[in-house]
């Protein structure tokens, strides 16, 4: 009898939603230097979605 795997990769993914300020703080911790890798493990977001947010503030700053 084969194992069900545990994590299937074609699950929908829930989507995250950001408050405001939450935005704001990642974009402070973005300033002060850190990478995508540590400010994820502190906030618990995913890699994908600080990417999003510091492409977004690459553009807002132009």
């Amino acid at each position: 009898m084969e194992q069900e795997p545990a994590f299937h990769r074609d699950e929908p993914v829930q989507e995250q939603i950001l408050e405001a300020d939450y935005r704001q703080k990642i974009e402070e911790m973005i300033d002060s230097g850190k990478t995508v890798a540590e400010i994820s493990k502190e906030t618990g977001l995913r890699k994908d979605l600080i990417r999003k947010i510091k492409k977004d503030k690459g553009k807002t700053e132009e």
